[in-house]
């Protein structure tokens, strides 16, 4: 995927902090463990959240 230079806000995501379907960031590509980020969405993310980026590590 292309790096993307402005990150989407959490409503764009439809993001939410707990999992959906048993997806949650945790287990996705775009989640920086670390820091509690993604590479994807705008602010502070929760291991156990969930937005429509999701991708499965």
């Amino acid at each position: 995927m292309a790096e993307l230079k402005t990150k989407v806000s959490k409503d764009e995501a439809l993001y939410q902090d707990e999992p959906r379907a048993g997806e949650r960031c945790e287990a996705c590509v775009h989640f920086i463990a670390e820091q509690s980020a993604c590479e994807v969405v705008a602010g502070r993310i929760s291991p156990q959240g969930w937005s429509k980026f999701f991708e499965a590590s």
